[in-house]
C-alpha cells in the first residue's frame, strides 16, 4: 500500500507541504523555470530525502531536486510532482586531520567559504564538472570529490567512495543528477592564501581590438594560478562595457605584474590589489541575486580574435536592446591544463579539453515582451557566433555541461546526453541500468539505461 501524505508528515523532520499550505515555495533564481509542484519536501536530513523519494515512487509522482536553486534549464522543477528542496540542508563541516570538507546538498559557496577560510573546497557545480578559478592549481571539482552520501531511485541511503559502490563513485563525478540525490559531498581541501590579487578593469567598445590583442599575448605565458573573465555587460548608466576581472593567487610582487599590459590600455575604471579570498569568491553574489528570467548556453573556443569578438559584442548589444537588458557574455580564461591531463575515462566528466569556455546568460524581466522562445533563439545564435572562428569540433560541441541549460532538459531522447558525456556514455548507461533502470532521475541530460 502506497504511503499517504500523513504517513510522510508523521516522520518528516523538515516540512512536507501541499500547494495550499503555508510555507509552500517553488521559487527559483530563474523565474521562468518555476513549475507548480504538487508537494514540496523541505528536507532537514538524508532520511527526509529517502521518505520523499519513496512517497513519490509509490504514488507515481515525478521527482525533481532543488539544491541552491541556481538552474536555468527547469531541471530542478516539476509540474505536479514532488520537489525535494535541499536548501535547509546547508551544513558544512571540516575534518582537519583528513583535509576533507563535508558539504550538504543545499549549501552555497559563501557557506562553504565561511567554514573553510584557510582552505578552498573546489566545489563549483562539482557533480556536473566543477570548473573554478582554482582549477589550474587543484583541478576541477569532480576530481576533488572523495565521498558522497546519496539517496537512490529506490529511496535507499548509500555511501559512495572509491571502496563503497565504486561504480557510482565514478559516475557522480561528472554525471550530475542522473543517479540519485546527493545529500552530502566529501571534498578534498587544499591550503589557500588569505588574500588573492584581484584586477577589475572596465573598458568601452573602442578598446576591444587592443584588449583582444593583449589577451592573445597574455595567454602565451599564462600560469596555473592566474586567470580572468571578460564580461560584456550594461553598466548602471545603461551603457555597454567590457569588464576584465582577473586574479592571481599569489603575493603582490607577482600580482602587480600579471596584467600590467591590460592596465596599460587605459581602462575607464580600474582597481587592482590584494583582497581577502572570501571576498573574491563571493564576487558573483550580485549576479546570482538578480531577479527575473534566465537561460544559459555555453560555447567552447580555441581562438580569440578581434573580428569574432566584435561580432559577439554587436549581437549581445542588440539582445540587450530587445528586452533582455540584463544579459551578459562571460569569456572564461581559466587554466584548464591540469584538468585536461586527467584521462577522460578517469571520471564521468568527459569535457577535459583545455580550451576557453564562454557563457551566454540571457536575462530578461518578467514584465518584458521578450519571451522564453526569444531567449532560446538568442542563446543559440550567440553560441554559433562565439565559436564561429574555432575548430569544427568545437563549433559542434555542446559546451560545458553546467552552462548547457538550453540542452539539459531536452530528454525525450538521449541525444544531448550522448553529446555531453561523449566516450563515457556507454559506461554511464551500464551504471544507470544498475542504479536507476526506470529512469527516475530524468531531468538533466538524462541517460538511457543499458538494455
Amino acid at each position: 500500500m502506497a504511503p499517504s501524505v500523513q504517513d510522510v508528515k508523521s516522520s518528516f523532520k523538515g516540512t512536507f507541504l501541499a500547494a495550499d499550505e503555508e510555507g509552500y515555495d517553488i521559487s527559483n533564481w530563474a523565474e521562468n523555470t518555476q513549475k507548480p509542484a504538487k508537494y514540496v519536501a523541505k528536507a532537514a536530513c538524508v532520511e527526509d530525502i529517502s521518505l520523499a523519494v519513496k512517497f513519490a515512487r509509490a504514488n507515481g509522482l515525478e521527482l525533481a531536486i532543488r539544491g541552491g536553486g541556481h538552474n536555468t534549464s527547469g531541471s530542478s522543477a516539476t509540474d505536479g510532482g514532488v520537489l525535494v528542496d535541499l536548501r535547509k540542508m546547508n551544513g558544512v563541516r571540516v575534518d582537519e586531520a583528513a583535509k576533507v570538507v563535508y558539504i550538504q546538498g543545499g549549501a552555497v559557496v559563501k557557506q562553504v567559504d565561511e567554514e573553510t577560510i584557510k582552505y578552498v573546497g573546489v566545489v563549483g557545480f562539482a557533480i556536473g564538472g566543477g570548473l573554478s578559478i582554482l582549477s589550474g592549481e587543484h583541478g576541477i571539482g569532480a576530481d576533488n570529490i572523495v565521498s558522497a552520501t546519496m539517496v537512490t531511485a529506490d529511496g535507499d541511503i548509500v555511501q559512495v567512495n572509491e571502496n563503497e559502490n565504486p561504480d557510482l563513485f565514478w559516475a557522480i563525478r561528472g554525471g550530475g543528477a542522473n543517479f540519485g540525490v546527493v545529500a552530502e559531498l566529501g571534498m578534498r581541501l587544499h591550503p589557500q592564501r588569505k588574500e588573492i590579487y584581484k584586477y577589475n578593469y572596465v573598458f568601452v567598445q573602442t578598446h576591444l581590438p587592443g584588449l583582444v590583442a593583449a589577451v592573445q599575448e597574455w595567454l602565451k605565458t599564462r600560469k596555473p594560478h592566474q586567470g580572468f573573465v571578460m564580461i560584456m555587460v550594461l553598466g548602471p548608466d545603461g551603457n555597454p562595457y567590457v569588464v576584465f576581472e582577473g586574479w592571481s593567487n599569489s603575493d603582490s610582487n607577482d600580482g602587480e605584474q600579471c596584467f600590467k599590459p591590460i592596465f596599460d590600455l587605459g581602462p575607464v575604471h580600474s582597481f587592482h590589489g590584494p583582497i581577502p579570498y572570501e571576498t573574491f569568491s563571493s564576487g558573483t553574489d550580485a549576479f546570482t541575486g538578480t531577479p527575473g528570467n534566465k537561460l544559459f548556453v555555453g560555447s567552447d573556443i580555441d581562438t580569440v580574435d578581434v573580428p569574432t569578438v566584435q561580432k559577439v559584442y554587436d549581437a549581445w548589444f542588440e539582445i540587450t536592446k530587445s528586452g533582455a537588458s540584463s544579459s551578459v557574455i562571460i569569456y572564461e580564461f581559466h587554466s584548464f591544463e591540469k584538468m585536461s591531463k586527467v584521462p577522460v575515462e578517469a571520471t564521468a566528466f568527459a569535457q577535459r579539453h583545455a580550451n576557453a569556455r564562454v557563457l551566454s546568460a540571457i536575462c530578461w524581466p518578467t514584465s518584458s515582451k521578450f519571451t522564453a522562445s526569444d531567449a532560446r533563439d538568442a542563446a543559440l545564435r550567440l553560441k554559433q557566433t562565439i565559436s564561429s572562428s574555432s575548430s569544427a569540433e568545437l563549433q559542434a560541441a555542446i559546451g560545458y555541461a553546467n552552462h548547457a541549460d538550453v540542452f539539459a532538459s531536452m530528454n525525450d531522447t538521449d541525444n544531448e546526453a550522448r553529446r555531453v558525456f561523449g566516450a563515457n556514455y556507454p559506461r554511464l548507461q551500464a551504471v544507470k541500468a544498475k542504479w536507476d533502470p526506470e529512469r527516475v532521475w530524468n531531468r538533466w541530460f538524462a541517460i538511457q539505461p543499458a538494455a
